[in-house]
C-alpha cells in the first residue's frame, strides 16, 4: 500500500503564469486550509527571479532544465537554480508533487502525468470520473524528462487555461484550489488505508508529435494554425484535414494515418520554438488495481 509523507503544492516555473502562482501565494498565508492529519503539505513558488519581473523566465525556460545529467558548457541562472531546486526537494523527501501552470491554448483542466506508477492512474482516474473537465496526458516513451515533475516519484503538472500571462482568472483560481481539496483528501483516506474506489478504465491522450509553423526561405513563421483547430484542444484531427494555414492562404493538411488530438494548440510561449502544437493519441487504459 501506498503511503505518502510529504506533498509539494508548487508554482512560479514560469513567472508569468500569475493564476497558479497566487492559489500557492494562498496556501503559503492560510497552511490550514491544507493541513491533513496524516501527511504534511509543502508549498513552493520556483522562480522568484521570473515572478517579481513578470516574465515567463529569466535567461531560459526553466522547465527544460531538469535533465540534470546533461553536460552543459554553459551555465545560465535558471540551469542553476534546477540545481538548487533539485537538492531542496531531494532533501524534504518529497513524495507527491502537483505543480500549477497555466495556457493561453483551450487546455481546460489538464493533469500531465509525472509516469504511469499505479498510484498516479488511480488518482488520475478518479479526478477525471469526478470532473468532466479533466483531461490526462501522458509521455509513453520517456522522452523530454528534463520537466520538474519528473524529479518526483508520483505527482502531476496541472495545466489550466485558456488564461492570458500575467491574469489571475479567478474562475481557474476557485477550480484549482478544489483540485487541490480533492487530492489532499483522496491522499489522506489512502494512508488511511480508505482509499476512494476508481474506475476500472480511464481516458489518457498520449503526446506522440510535435506540430511546427511553416518557415519562409529565412527560416521565419510564414503560417498560422488552421481557423477550425484554433481552440479546439482535444478534438479530433483526421487525416488529410487542413491543420495549418500560410499567412497567404494555403492550407497545409494533416498527414498522419490515424486520428491525432491536438493539444497546446497555439500556446503563446511556444512560439519562439515555432511549435504550434502538440499532437496526441486518444487511448482508453485499464487502471491497475495495485499500489506501488
Amino acid at each position: 500500500m501506498t503511503q505518502i509523507d510529504k506533498i509539494l503544492l508548487s508554482a512560479g516555473i514560469h513567472g508569468n503564469e500569475k493564476t497558479g502562482i497566487f492559489l500557492i501565494k494562498k496556501f503559503k498565508k492560510n497552511p490550514d486550509l491544507i493541513h491533513r492529519k496524516n501527511f504534511t503539505t509543502e508549498t513552493l513558488l520556483i522562480n522568484t527571479k521570473a515572478i517579481a519581473l513578470n516574465r515567463r523566465y529569466y535567461e531560459i525556460d526553466l522547465n527544460r532544465c531538469f535533465d540534470l545529467n546533461s553536460d552543459r558548457r554553459e551555465q545560465k541562472y535558471e540551469q542553476d537554480l534546477a540545481k538548487k531546486i533539485y537538492r531542496q526537494v531531494k532533501e524534504q523527501e518529497i513524495d507527491f508533487v502537483l505543480d500549477f501552470h497555466t495556457s493561453t491554448s483551450n487546455m481546460g483542466l489538464t493533469l500531465l502525468l509525472s509516469n504511469d506508477r499505479p498510484f498516479n492512474l488511480q488518482l488520475a482516474a478518479y479526478l477525471a470520473a469526478k470532473n468532466p473537465l479533466i483531461k490526462l496526458v501522458r509521455n509513453a516513451n520517456n522522452n523530454d524528462r528534463n520537466r520538474f515533475r519528473h524529479i518526483f516519484p508520483l505527482g502531476f503538472t496541472v495545466e489550466m487555461g485558456a488564461i492570458a500571462p500575467n491574469v489571475v482568472d479567478p474562475i481557474w483560481f476557485k477550480r484549482g484550489e478544489e483540485l487541490v481539496e480533492q487530492i489532499l483528501d483522496y491522499i489522506e483516506k489512502t494512508n488511511q488505508q480508505q482509499q476512494p474506489v476508481s474506475p476500472e478504465t480511464v481516458t489518457v491522450y498520449t503526446l506522440s508529435k510535435t506540430v511546427y509553423f511553416p518557415e519562409d526561405s529565412q527560416g521565419k513563421i510564414a503560417g498560422m494554425v488552421y481557423e477550425e483547430v484554433h481552440g479546439h484542444d482535444y478534438c479530433a484531427l483526421n487525416p488529410n484535414e487542413p491543420m495549418l494555414t500560410t499567412f497567404d492562404g494555403d492550407a497545409i493538411a494533416y498527414r498522419g494515418s490515424n486520428v491525432a488530438y491536438p493539444i497546446f494548440i497555439n500556446e503563446a510561449a511556444y512560439w519562439e520554438n515555432k511549435i504550434a502544437m502538440y499532437l496526441t493519441v486518444k487511448e482508453e487504459i485499464a487502471v491497475p488495481t495495485v499500489l506501488n
